[in-house]
């Protein structure tokens, strides 16, 4: 067995070689060395297998037939432009794919002296059937790359003959257009649940077998398909986001002496593309990280900032699908594993909750007085969700963080009759500590303005003197500083999503008689009006940032590229409906402050 396995790891690392020099588009770039140590490679498995096999063995019977099911494959893969396929020949294909690892089936038939032909074809045909799964998944997903390379793939065969089909004439100049005519057709959907059922051929050829560790790669298999079917709609929705999203600006000022007319305009075009991007379920999605896209956080953020604005019954349908999600508080995403600030959203989305939320919330408090993301009893539960090793830490996400004790001190002060005052003493204490340090304000946020704007919204309930006094200093600092946020993922224009948040501030400390911003206050309001688009959206600002989960201190990080996978990134806002929300929201509010 152990001299099997190490010509299997031969064969494979022959193979993987073998692939590389296959996918170059022109031959004449080929690696001549890694052709040669593919050789390599391939003769000191046969040299391993000849100890093991007799050469008059039925061994090299199948080692012949393998070889050359192999080679078969590079012809096909070979043939970028073919018109036709039918599905046997791709599966004949896709099967052929597997060649050497069928041989390993082989080599353990011929081993057992062929006693067991029943076990040895079922299981061939098991490994036939994960393979044409297999393939037609990496076709999904490796479009870009198969397109680049122009090899066979079929999911582009699958576009081209659809736009065929359809008389759409339309040339696929990048992988970006193949992509979203392979969602917005539903193809993509197709070669999922076709790729789900070879798995559920594969495993019901190997069932009756003793073969338990490779049922378990089937089903650790077939549970990323089924996630990735699942999150078809948010794929889906970001194609359909890159599509449709108008680029061209709006013309809002209506009256150039009279801005009211104007933001009238301009917050019922917002609310009209905040009422489109509504699902049928009542969420709205938003945010793409490695978890996926949320709609429950998303959800509850929205809802927060566009109730008394959007009609009340998308504002019902939102909190049905909150209510509905509660387990016992609430995630990122539905059934996800709960989180402080995806609860407190939830909590403000819904104005209105039992007291058993709130009592479950404060418990999340840490012994410093501030509210952490995840709870350190939570780690082993992240870990899973997470998919890290079991030596990963999480200091950096169970800490306290300034941005979400912001949040919940304002739900807390909002819901004083629920809370025990030792629970609020706790998280004032905290944020004077914290907002006197020079640490940064912000740990999921790009700015500390998001953290400015929650305790600007709690300003007038506090009755503690220190810390009312320490944050009305950052207020009126971070108005008299003020110097416009650029975004950096749009050539440093501006970014609406801080301009709408900063503009709530001015509001806020106007309507309190601290400081006369008027000035600035109506330069914001026609910079807003100015940067809307024609859909009634405003740009993106993919301002949450996700430090990795032993990150104490984001400022340890240089650069925060956006990105849909990994940590140290900033998530994307794919939907644009965090920026259109909060800033109907501000111009709602300077319509309250100056309703002429």
């Amino acid at each position: 067995m152990e001299a099997l396995n190490i010509a299997g790891f031969l064969c494979y690392k022959a193979i993987v070689l073998r692939d590389d020099y296959i996918d170059k588009i022109n031959p004449d770039n080929i690696d001549i060395e890694k052709v040669a140590i593919s050789r390599i490679f391939l003769n000191q498995a046969k040299k391993i297998l000849l100890e093991l096999f007799s050469e008059e063995s039925t061994f090299w019977v199948f080692w012949q037939k393998r070889n050359l099911e192999l080679d078969s494959t590079e012809e096909l893969d070979k043939l970028y432009q073919l018109e036709n396929i039918d599905r046997e020949q791709y599966e004949t294909f896709a099967s052929n794919k597997s060649a050497f690892a069928k041989l390993a089936i082989d080599g353990l038939h011929v081993l057992s002296q062929e006693k067991n032909k029943e076990a040895h074809n079922a299981l061939t045909k098991s490994h036939s059937e994960f393979s044409i799964a297999m393939q037609l998944f990496d076709d999904l997903f490796d479009v870009e790359e198969d397109f680049k390379n122009k090899q066979f793939n079929l999911a582009i065969h699958n576009v081209r003959k659809f736009l065929k089909e359809n008389s759409l004439d339309e040339v696929l100049r990048d992988s970006n257009e193949i992509e979203k005519h392979l969602f917005l057709s539903g193809i993509a959907n197709e070669m999922l649940q076709k790729a789900l059922l070879h798995l559920e051929n594969s495993e019901f050829f190997a069932k009756d077998f003793k073969v338990t560790k490779w049922i378990e790669v089937i089903n650790f298999n077939r549970k990323i398909f089924k996630g990735v079917l699942n999150q078809k709609e948010v794929y889906l929705e970001i194609i359909k986001a890159k599509v449709r999203h108008s680029e061209i600006k709006a013309n809002n000022f209506i009256d150039g002496h009279n801005l009211a007319p104007s933001i009238h305009k301009s917050i019922q075009k917002g609310i009209d593309f905040i009422v489109k991007k509504q699902r049928t379920d009542g969420s709205w999605f938003e945010y793409l990280s490695s978890a996926g896209a949320s709609d429950i956080w998303a959800t509850g953020f929205i809802t927060f900032f566009c109730n008394n604005i959007i009609p009340k019954d998308n504002i019902q349908k939102a909190k049905n699908i909150l209510l509905k999600d509660a387990h016992p508080l609430w995630g990122y995403k539905q059934s996800y594993l709960n989180d402080t600030d995806s609860s407190n959203f939830a909590l403000l989305g819904l104005e209105a909750a039992p007291k058993s939320k709130f009592d479950r919330l404060v418990q999340r408090q840490n012994i410093d007085g501030g509210f952490p993301t995840y709870a350190e009893k939570e780690i082993k539960e992240l870990r899973k969700y997470m998919k890290y090793p079991k030596e990963s830490k999480y200091i950096g996400w169970t800490q306290s963080h300034l941005c979400v004790s912001a949040v919940t001190y304002y739900l807390l002060l909002c819901n004083k009759n629920y809370i025990e005052e030792d629970y609020i003493k706790k998280i004032e204490a905290f944020l004077v500590e914290n907002l006197n340090s020079k640490n940064e304000i912000a740990y999921w946020w790009t700015n500390e303005t998001y953290s400015l704007f929650w305790l600007s919204l709690a300003f007038r309930q506090i009755n503690n003197f220190e810390l009312k006094n320490i944050i009305k200093t950052k207020l009126v600092s971070s108005v008299n500083n003020y110097k416009p946020f650029l975004n950096p993922d749009t050539n440093n224009t501006r970014s609406i999503f801080y301009t709408a948040l900063q503009l709530n501030i001015c509001i806020a400390l106007k309507s309190l008689n601290i400081i006369n911003s008027k000035t600035l206050i109506l330069d914001l309001v026609k910079e807003l009006l100015s940067e809307q688009y024609m859909d009634g959206s405003w740009n993106a600002t993919n301002a949450m940032r996700l430090p990795d989960t032993e990150v104490l201190n984001p400022l340890e990080i240089r650069e925060w590229p956006a990105s849909e996978q990994g940590c140290n990134v900033r998530a994307i806002e794919f939907n644009r409906l965090f920026t259109t929300a909060v800033t109907i929201n501000s111009l709602n509010s300077f319509l309250n402050l100056y309703p002429k």
